[in-house]
């Protein structure tokens, strides 16, 4: 009789809740001050006069318990009592919930747009001074070409200028080389970056019309290979 006292004094602190998850109920209740062997879960629908049944029995450490014997959409009650051997305590009052459906995850939030791709753009001449006609060439009338390849920096200069062809070869070489030295480009643009754009090809032309001329990218006159 004094273990049954002191039980039914130890439930008036016990305190029952219950959270519906997926398919499941959780039943939560404090733990009671009194020696107890475990706790009895009791469980009920809810509709009147429907009768409270024992449905588990937890150890004393314990103070939830799952019910995942549930329905969606109905309505339990649950209790819990204190047991010590064959004597259990008065029931904590009752708590009932409706187990529902968990709400779906929400839907992860799209990966931001990536920013705007800048401009990308090939380079483009400014500024391409003819060379000056070798002065050998002008004595003996020669025509001729050459052909060259150069890097056009991010700075829109060139560097690297090698002689690709030529002809006659030798004679508008140095003349060409020199003149390409003085080129200017707008430079290439990747994502509105400068970059440097190597392998630009370009011909210069020289044309001996009584007092000789140099064209760039100039069809070549007939008779010249």
């Amino acid at each position: 009789m004094r273990i049954a006292r002191q039980l039914a004094c130890a439930t008036l602190g016990v305190l029952l809740s219950s959270s519906a998850f997926d398919a499941e109920l959780l039943v939560e209740w404090g733990r009671l001050s009194a020696e107890v062997d475990g706790y009895q879960i009791e469980r009920r629908l809810g509709i009147a006069n429907d009768p409270f049944e024992p449905i588990a029995r937890v150890d004393t450490f314990e103070t939830r318990f799952r019910d995942r014997d549930v329905k969606v959409g109905v309505r339990y009650c649950y209790r819990v009592r204190g047991v010590r051997g064959d004597q259990v305590s008065p029931p904590s009052p009752e708590l009932c919930s409706v187990a529902r459906e968990s709400e779906p995850e929400p839907a992860p939030a799209p990966a931001p747009a990536p920013p705007p791709r800048g401009e990308d753009r090939e380079v483009k001449a400014l500024r391409r001074p003819p060379p000056i006609y070798p002065r050998e060439a002008q004595l003996r009338g020669l025509s001729g070409w050459v052909r060259l390849s150069f890097t056009v920096t991010a700075a829109g200069t060139t560097r690297d200028v090698r002689v690709l062809s030529s002809d006659p070869p030798g004679v508008f070489d140095q003349a060409a080389l020199d003149a390409a030295q003085r080129f200017v480009y707008l430079p290439r643009l990747e994502n509105d970056v400068p970059v440097d754009r190597p392998n630009v090809e370009t011909e210069v032309t020289f044309t001996w019309i009584d007092r000789g001329g140099a064209l760039i990218n100039s069809p070549r006159r007939q008779g010249q290979r």
